[in-house]
């Protein structure tokens, strides 16, 4: 690929989503992209670029960014951040959510849903025991087949048995001839919608606990201070937000900062937080 086509593509996802691409990953450019010059009829992706230079065509820019975007996950990626969610800040959370006994939490940039089904799994075992109380979960992306795959709840067995225990496996999904479904029980908690984080129209309301998990380092730095605006926007006063072990970063909005021993587990800087109601647990998990 020519570094001036190169050059449209990067800046398309600028635009569209606020990732930057380096010039080495152009190869993932030319493989990501030969289904969607052939789909639009054309012989290469040199005679694509020429027409979204000339007419930029709505339908067409949808598809390349749809090719471009990263739905690599899995499911309990990144260990220490559900390890904290449940010792940490569920147990912290159940004191101070006594009235609405309900825990209200974000997927964003859920990708093909493992992280979702993971929070549900880890929400459910971390509520047992404590009578009443439920959780609901959010999960968004803005990749349309990402959220498809993510809302049919069904995975191959490399799929669900990857980090997943046995004792997980059989309390929160069922073998069929196509795959591992994930249970109803556990289906009635999400819900999936396609959305995109750096042109968020929609209010979804205020969280608990967002997972924004191996993202905000894709982002250009201006995209992430709008990230990290929306998210914040969206969190609750006594939130949490967990990152990703990917992302490596400094938040220069001044919005947000780690917990001790957990620089994944991110609170707001300026929040309203009862410090003493955190679990002792909290010294002894590391990220």
């Amino acid at each position: 690929m020519r570094l001036g086509d190169f050059e449209v593509y990067r800046a398309l996802l600028q635009g569209e989503l606020g990732v930057d691409i380096k010039p080495e990953k152009t190869y993932l450019l030319e493989s990501r992209l030969s289904p969607v010059f052939r789909k639009w009829g054309y012989p290469t992706i040199e005679s694509m670029t020429l027409a979204l230079r000339a007419v930029p065509d709505p339908a067409m820019i949808h598809d390349v960014v749809q090719a471009l975007t990263d739905n690599e996950t899995w499911f309990f990626r990144d260990p220490a951040n559900y390890q904290a969610l449940q010792s940490i800040v569920i147990p912290y959370l159940i004191k101070q959510r006594k009235r609405q006994k309900k825990i209200h939490i974000w997927s964003a940039g859920c990708a093909s849903g493992q992280e979702a089904w993971s929070l549900a799994m880890a929400a459910s075992e971390a509520l047992e025991g404590h009578k009443n109380w439920t959780f609901d979960i959010l999960a968004t992306d803005i990749s349309n087949e990402g959220i498809e795959y993510a809302g049919r709840a069904i995975y191959n067995q490399h799929e669900a048995q990857n980090e997943t225990s046995i004792k997980q496996l059989i309390k929160f999904f069922e073998q069929s001839q196509i795959g591992w479904n994930v249970k109803d029980h556990l289906k009635e908690r999400v819900s999936f919608h396609i959305s995109n984080l750096l042109h968020q129209t929609e209010d979804w309301g205020v969280f608990d606990v967002i997972f924004c998990c191996n993202v905000i380092h894709e982002f250009t730095p201006e995209a992430r201070d709008r990230v990290l605006d929306t998210l914040a926007y969206h969190l609750a006063d006594d939130g949490f937000l967990f990152v990703g072990g990917l992302d490596q970063w400094q938040d220069e909005t001044q919005l947000f900062t780690a917990l001790p021993d957990q620089p994944h587990v991110l609170i707001r800087a300026k929040g309203d937080y009862k410090f003493a109601d955190f679990p002792k647990a909290e010294a002894k998990v590391r990220a």
